[in-house]
């Protein structure tokens, strides 16, 4: 790994899980940064230095990892300039393009190297107690370098160590990509939620195919409005490509059209199977 010691503000399931494999791989070390006392009482059991003083973070480290809620990214941006320090500052926010803009734009600007990064990693759970060594282990990982950029490719070398599989990929296009593959499949869960498990003790009697299409509509509402709204214009284009398809499907329904039907049901099949996970 090209860096030795590496500070992740935001002790949650990614910031947490970037500690811990970097620990169990024993590439170096990972110091954290956390608003809360009481958040960093599990990271400092876990064997970490944690501190809510963020320049005794800072001290020494050669990369920055922001890993707090996207919306957080600018006030600590500004933090991270008045702090001042020789170190390369990535992300694991799952929208980049406002970021660069936004947190990116504001250390760069200050002379800090910005290069944004998404591991499509993680899970309905939060909070460090949900991080685990291996989540990196095969993901892909997002890569969203800017013209300019001159580290890029050490902070694709932090993630490939990690376990991931990178890909480097304009920031837009990454929005874009993201809100099919990942924004998209998170409303439609909340959706499904929010209609099949309205009456009380119904969901009960599901079966699998329930849990398992509602499964991320459990993850963190302040976290996904964050998300949601930073990616809106991506997320709305796929919304009402979502709601053209499913009136395809209600045409289909209201005509009895059983060919129809069965053509619409064996596409969507055709496509999960390429999937093969």
């Amino acid at each position: 790994m090209a860096f030795e010691t590496v500070a992740v503000l935001g002790p949650g399931l990614l910031g947490g899980s970037v500690g811990l494999a970097v620990k169990e791989r024993g590439l170096g070390e990972v110091r954290f940064w956390g608003r809360s006392e009481e958040k960093l009482l599990a990271v400092r059991e876990a064997g970490f230095f944690a501190s809510v003083n963020l320049k005794e973070v800072l001290e020494g480290v050669e990369l920055v990892i922001l890993a707090t809620p996207v919306e957080f990214y600018p006030g600590l941006a500004q933090q991270l300039v008045a702090a001042g320090g020789d170190y390369v500052v990535t992300d694991v926010g799952s929208v980049k393009g406002a970021v660069a803009e936004g947190a990116g734009r504001l250390l760069a600007e200050a002379g800090i190297e910005f290069v944004g990064s998404h591991p499509m990693a993680g899970s309905e759970q939060g909070g460090f107690g949900a991080a685990k060594a291996d989540l990196f282990a095969g993901a892909c990982c997002f890569l969203c370098p800017e013209e300019g950029n001159l580290r890029a490719g050490e902070v694709q070398g932090f993630w490939e160590s990690l376990g991931c599989q990178v890909t480097s990929i304009p920031a837009r296009e990454h929005d874009q990509v993201v809100a099919r593959i990942s924004h998209l499949p998170h409303i439609l869960a909340a959706v499904g939620a929010r209609v099949a498990l309205r009456n009380d003790g119904e969901g009960d009697c599901g079966g699998g195919g329930l849990v398992d299409t509602t499964r991320v509509a459990a993850g963190n509402p302040a976290m996904w409005t964050g998300i949601l709204l930073g990616n809106r214009e991506a997320v709305l284009t796929e919304i009402a490509q979502a709601s053209r398809d499913l009136e395809v499907l209600r045409e289909h329904l209201a005509d009895s059209d059983e060919s129809g039907l069965q053509h619409w049901l064996s596409e969507a099949k055709v496509l999960r199977d390429r999937l093969n996970r």
